[in-house]
């Protein structure tokens, strides 16, 4: 096992020492009801934070990491720096169970007048929504960094990262009745943010830190 999340876990294991961590990699539901079940103490996965996951799990005070939610397209395009350039213009189709999918919901609520063109569909994968936007079918993909990276560097298609847009926190998800775990975690995670090793880790595999607002982070790293 090997990532941001991983070695975040690692760095906590070396702090509390009076707890021995365990791991298992598993798939992210699964994740979810042995937490709630007790079977595991936590489970970390980039996981966000909402209302129905509030009333089943402990969240703590202190975010781990943040999603950087972008827009991809075609390399040979400069016209796409923002949400506001996509009116008019087509997504790639999206599950209405997403939460990027709210994100252009609430958007067009905003700019009905002009808004952005996205079909639902049941199921679509990754892979096949950056193939689409290379074939020109759709002018831009709205996923996270990290998914994109991970996808292109199997598929290697002629695609780019327009802008990041939105910005979202990520959490560890604890079972409700461990509150001095999650408390010990809000401890040491802040410590690391404020040392700057959570920042350097960020930039070791996102290229990013993404513990910087979302507008220096598109400062610093121009797609225009």
């Amino acid at each position: 096992m090997e990532g941001y999340t991983v070695e975040y876990l690692q760095l906590l294991d070396e702090h509390l020492e009076e707890y021995e961590f365990e791991y298992e990699q598993i798939a992210r539901e699964a994740m979810l009801v042995g937490v709630e079940s007790g079977k595991y103490d936590l489970a970390a996965n980039f996981y966000y934070r909402n209302p129905e996951r509030e009333a089943k799990y402990l969240f703590g005070k202190v975010e781990y990491g943040y999603s950087l939610n972008s827009l991809i397209v075609k390399d040979d395009r400069d016209d796409i720096h923002s949400l506001d350039d996509m009116k008019g213009k087509k997504l790639s189709p999206m599950s209405p169970s997403t939460g990027l999918r709210t994100l252009v919901v609430d958007y067009n609520g905003k700019n009905a007048d002009n808004p952005i063109i996205v079909e639902d569909i049941d199921a679509v994968t990754d892979a096949e929504s950056v193939q689409w936007v290379a074939e020109g079918k759709y002018d831009a993909y709205l996923t996270n960094k990290t998914v994109f990276d991970n996808v292109n560097a199997e598929l290697k298609l002629p695609l780019k990262i327009a802008a990041y847009v939105t910005k979202e926190p990520i959490w560890v998800l604890y079972n409700k009745e461990k509150t001095d775990l999650a408390a010990r975690f809000d401890e040491v995670t802040r410590q690391l943010i404020d040392d700057g090793t959570l920042p350097a880790l960020s930039e070791k595999w996102f290229d990013v830190n993404m513990f910087q607002s979302l507008e220096d982070v598109n400062e610093q790293y121009q797609f225009r």
